[in-house]
């Protein structure tokens, strides 16, 4: 990813809106979101080693509002 982006990767917040077919959240849900996503399917991940993953996603650029 290329600079600049917001700050922060350990997001939390409370649900303000839900889109149309959401069942599992609710207006007002207090939420918080993972740092990184592991792809299930490669060496590590089949170890059960995670944050080893070859094709780890980050979430980058969670200090923000919205």
């Amino acid at each position: 990813m290329e600079s600049p982006f917001l700050f922060g990767h350990e997001a939390a917040g409370i649900v303000v809106q839900i889109g149309e077919g959401v069942k599992n959240f609710k207006v007002g849900d207090r939420v918080v979101a993972h740092n990184s996503a592991p792809c299930n399917k490669c060496y590590y991940c089949k170890q059960g080693q995670h944050s080893m993953c070859e094709n780890i996603m980050f979430n980058f650029g969670a200090f923000a509002e919205y």
